[in-house]
């Protein structure tokens, strides 16, 4: 008889961040990525503290010729782009990440089709911190 490996609680936790926040968001059936997209919330992606080096992760890894402006709005860009949201016309909230102004759910640009983070391991530190309250409930019900 073999022991089977169990995930650590880290990846437990990670499973069930991932399971909740693709299928599950806020705890609503087949809602998904809600904190990575603004729809026509009054919300906005940051600030990220680290946009730095963001940047510097984003060109060591993906694109070295890329510039803070491809990767995030500053406050006199963001407030011209949603001057009815107050979130976007509060300078602390700067830089935040820049989304994709195509979409209708103005969602995070690097937020893939298959609502998965395409930049995951190298995300900003106010995406990795992030969690809604729902993900919260739900490890501290795991004692995770």
């Amino acid at each position: 008889m073999t022991v089977l490996d169990m995930p650590s609680k880290e990846e437990l936790a990670d499973i069930v961040i991932l399971h909740s926040c693709t299928r599950n968001c806020m705890g609503v059936e087949n809602n998904a990525v809600g904190c990575c997209t603004l729809y026509d919330r009054d919300y906005i992606i940051g600030p990220i503290p680290d946009s730095n080096k963001l940047l510097e992760r984003y060109r060591e890894t993906v694109n070295p010729e890329a510039t803070h402006e491809e990767l995030f709005v500053d406050f006199e860009e963001g407030k011209t782009l949603f001057p009815e949201r107050e979130s976007w016309q509060t300078p602390k909230n700067f830089p935040a990440i820049r989304v994709d102004m195509e979409s209708t759910s103005h969602r995070c640009q690097y937020l893939g089709d298959d609502n998965l983070c395409t930049i995951h391991e190298i995300r900003s530190e106010t995406c990795r911190k992030f969690s809604c309250g729902h993900v919260k409930d739900l490890l501290a019900q795991m004692s995770l």
